[in-house]
């Protein structure tokens, strides 16, 4: 159920080579994110890493700050990209977003994956979510449904020295 890609296997493990290179290949064609313009900063094995930068006219709420949803849409985007860092293709079946502080306009929204938990169906996610300078503006804990595995990605795997 996997996508064609460009990025090689080797012949004797069926694994891809570059690992990083296929998950960020995996992530360029999401449409949402492309839509949203969000950015894939780092992966690893069980992490990423991704950015959006905050834009009045686009995410201003009715209070003049920025909307709740664009917060918990950059969140949901790091979780199943997470999920992909360890092989599984897999959809949020519950979250809890817990709002800490907002984030200023004309600003960057950082969001930062964690795999806490791998079972047979389900696999635990952890988020933070920050400003430019670091300070927490939300917490996320997710609980993802496993759809299917991607072949060539395995469950553990290593960074290369690039990424």
């Amino acid at each position: 159920m996997d996508d064609p890609s460009r990025i090689r296997k080797d012949p004797d493990t069926g694994l891809y080579v570059n690992i990083p290179a296929r998950i960020r290949e995996i992530f360029r064609r999401n449409r949402f994110f492309r839509f949203m313009d969000i950015r894939l900063d780092d992966v690893s094995c069980g992490h990423c890493r991704i950015h959006m930068d905050t834009v009045h006219d686009r995410h201003a709420n009715h209070r003049n700050v920025v909307h709740g949803g664009v917060i918990t849409a950059v969140s949901n985007a790091v979780l199943a990209l997470t999920a992909v860092t360890v092989g599984l293709r897999a959809r949020t079946l519950s979250s809890n977003v817990v709002f800490i502080r907002n984030i200023d306009f004309d600003s960057t929204i950082y969001a930062e994956g964690f795999v806490e938990n791998i079972g047979t169906k389900t696999v635990t996610v952890s988020a933070h979510v920050s400003d430019p300078a670091g300070r927490l503006v939300a917490t996320v804990e997710a609980t993802l449904e496993i759809l299917w595995a991607f072949e060539g990605i395995p469950e553990m795997w290593t960074t290369p020295e690039f990424n």
